[in-house]
């Protein structure tokens, strides 16, 4: 990693004050790792829907099975991130 993406990283952590991350969302405290979920999961079903649409018109198959492979890959991710310990 660069120097400024180190420098960055701290500056965060030091904003933070040691305390665990959260997000202020539309009126809601939302912890960092839930928005980031979230936001994984907005990427699956566009992944998916895009590569569903792209395979049955014919459009482009190869970039379709891609997406179709990366939206897998995206939903396992975060199946292991959340699934209960």
């Amino acid at each position: 990693p660069s120097i400024r993406a180190f420098d960055f990283a701290q500056s965060l952590l030091r904003m933070s004050g040691g305390k665990s991350s959260s997000l202020h969302i539309f009126g809601y405290d939302m912890p960092m790792a839930d928005f980031f979920l979230a936001l994984m999961m907005l990427a699956v079903f566009g992944l998916g829907a895009g590569g569903i649409w792209l395979v049955g018109k014919g459009v482009d198959r190869k970039r379709g099975l891609l997406m179709l492979g990366a939206a897998i890959v995206l939903l396992a991710n975060v199946l292991i991130i959340a699934w209960p310990q």
